[in-house]
């Protein structure tokens, strides 16, 4: 670090340098040529004791760390890499937000919106939303869907799911000349089923059920009216989970 790169520096820089180097800060300021005096000595026998503690054979490898080194004395605002708000692609995603809502958000690539924009007969753009039992499905054999119209400056939307324990997924479709084209399909998120919500008063007043369910026992993927494992259901038929030191009964 040399003079003239501490003396482009702002006062408060070279107070934070000079106290990562034991300055202490008293009611008297320094002035800026006292200040970099000071660094300067600080980094000089910083090097000074490095150079003594290394012995010869190891002074060669850490000789071409010694400018970083100085280098990292300086307090200066981080390297930032900012995310791009979008990365030019036509694609869409679509995220699982809570049991009953969902978060798409898409983007279009700037030559292929300036095609179907450019179009006499554009119309628009819009959102399908696809609903399945099952994970295994394609557009085509969808057990119901329904359609969102979107804007051209629209990127974001979130989609209210109505049926809990389904598969969904997100078509992007352009509209030409009363033509639907679809030019972007998701990926697929599950909701779960909201069995606790809809069951929480009978689930509360139901120790022995509360405590299956907050022992991560509970298997969510059965069907709404059997929702508890087989192997917790012959231990509730005995009217007793034994949790650690603790024994629950079922109540009568």
């Amino acid at each position: 670090m040399t003079k003239e790169r501490l003396q482009s520096l702002p006062t408060a820089v070279l107070y934070q340098i000079a106290e990562k180097e034991g300055f202490k800060q008293n009611s008297e300021e320094l002035e800026r040529e006292s200040l970099i005096e000071y660094i300067l000595e600080a980094m000089a026998d910083s090097r000074i004791e490095r150079e003594i503690i290394n012995n010869s054979a190891m002074k060669l490898k850490s000789s071409k760390y010694d400018v970083f080194q100085d280098e990292e004395l300086v307090s200066r605002e981080k390297e930032s890499f900012p995310i791009p708000d979008r990365y030019n692609e036509t694609k869409i995603v679509l995220l699982l937000r809570d049991p009953q809502w969902a978060f798409a958000y898409w983007d279009i690539n700037d030559l292929e919106n300036d095609a179907l924009q450019s179009d006499m007969f554009f119309e628009g753009y819009f959102l399908r939303v696809y609903e399945h039992a099952s994970s295994g499905f394609s557009a085509e054999n969808a057990d119901a869907y329904f359609d969102i119209p979107v804007s051209e400056s629209d990127n974001r939307w979130y989609i209210n799911l109505v049926n809990g324990g389904k598969w969904y997924s997100v078509g992007l479709f352009t509209v030409t000349h009363n033509r639907e084209k679809q030019i972007a399909q998701s990926n697929r998120v599950k909701s779960p089923k909201a069995y606790i919500a809809e069951n929480k008063d009978e689930i509360l007043n139901d120790p022995l059920r509360k405590s299956i369910i907050l022992s991560s026992l509970w298997d969510y993927e059965e069907e709404e009216n059997n929702p508890i494992p087989q192997r917790i259901i012959a231990i509730m038929d005995n009217n007793q989970l034994d949790f650690g030191n603790s024994v629950i009964k079922e109540q009568e």
